[in-house]
């Protein structure tokens, strides 16, 4: 373990193995393909489980972050009301899916070496953006933004104190579910407003209103819990425009960015000269250390070859790959020893 400064907070304890540096830090990781996120619809019985964790260490991954608050709703036993997805249309989901992600990784540990092991980092997913009238009975003392929201979604209003009161506990109650596993929690971009959600008229506002709220949330976080909070969006250009979330003004403590890329041509273009690349890895002057990649976009494969080549391309720069929705990987057996061999590369290149 070593202490790092934190952008806008006070030093903790950061991991050796973290996927990625702390935003502004002097140092950079030696990059490979170091974690996988996996939505809820896989954490949903014993076997789906057990299968996203030997997938993870065929990858030799070693982060793991398992979506577990989802539509303000837990999927593990909290302080909140509970929503049960169902794993077949008839047999109830498992009571407490985190609990059994955790035991399953804890098992797995026991076979790894120490600097082998998998941390886990809980993924809260769609807080804001994805409230609808049948979470009403979830308030719980929140407030709706008035009169701009279209009639299939409701948006929680963050400059309300109730809302924001709300949002922390829940942060604070997943947190501290398993003060011995998660040294970070992690938001994703739907920690913003819906695309196409506010007038351009009005963007500045919203933009305004989304930071002070996020820059209210992560100290007050940080205070009740003591851990990391980490943040994934996609590139900036498209989160101003159409989220409202300047997500680099945030002041989070590790930052990632998405990239469902439809081929490797998508991020590297004619170089790092090129727009795209620089929109997806450009922060306020920092060059970001995580880059996610996902084997779907627009609901065809991306071919190996081309995530692969992504992934070195991040990895010759010092940067760390993750794969999103790793779900995917459960029929790509070639595509998890390639990312097995970049993982293992990266570190003994560490090591060295």
């Amino acid at each position: 373990m070593r202490t790092t400064q934190a952008a806008g907070g006070s030093g903790v304890q950061v991991s050796g193995q973290q996927i990625v540096q702390r935003v502004g830090a002097g140092e950079a990781p030696v990059g490979g393909v170091r974690g996988m996120f996996i939505p809820h619809r896989q954490l949903r019985t014993e076997a789906d489980i057990q299968a996203m964790v030997e997938i993870a260490v065929a990858a030799k991954m070693r982060v793991l972050y398992p979506c577990v608050l989802r539509y303000s709703r837990e999927l593990f036993k909290g302080a909140f009301p509970r929503y049960t997805y169902k794993a077949d249309g008839s047999k109830p989901a498992l009571d407490d899916e985190y609990r059994a992600f955790l035991d399953h990784v804890k098992a797995a540990n026991q076979g790894l070496a120490a600097g082998a092991q998998i941390e886990v980092i809980p993924w809260v997913e769609m807080i804001i953006n994805a409230r609808t009238t049948a979470d009403e009975d979830l308030l719980e003392g929140g407030k709706y933004e008035p009169g701009t929201t279209p009639d299939h979604q409701r948006v929680l209003d963050v400059s309300d104190p109730g809302t924001r009161d709300l949002i922390l506990r829940q942060l604070v109650d997943l947190a501290r579910y398993d003060q011995g596993s998660a040294e970070a929690i992690h938001v994703d971009d739907h920690l913003s407003y819906p695309p196409h959600f506010i007038d351009e008229a009005a963007q500045a506002k919203y933009v305004k209103r989304m930071s002070d709220f996020v820059q209210w949330l992560i100290p007050a976080f940080k205070k009740a819990t003591g851990k990391v909070f980490e943040i994934s969006t996609n590139k900036r250009q498209w989160a101003l425009d159409k989220t409202q979330a300047d997500w680099a003004a945030w002041g989070a403590d590790r930052v990632l960015v998405q990239l469902y890329l439809p081929s490797a041509a998508a991020i590297m273009g004619s170089g790092k000269g090129s727009a795209t690349y620089q929109q997806t890895h450009a922060h306020g002057g920092t060059t970001l250390a995580g880059i996610g990649v996902t084997c779907i976009a627009n609901g065809k494969a991306v071919p190996d070859e081309d995530l692969i080549k992504v992934m070195k391309l991040e990895a010759r720069d010092g940067k760390s790959c993750i794969v999103w929705h790793g779900g995917d990987l459960a029929k790509r057996g070639p595509l998890i020893k390639a990312m097995a061999a970049l993982a293992e590369g990266s570190a003994k290149a560490s090591a060295g």
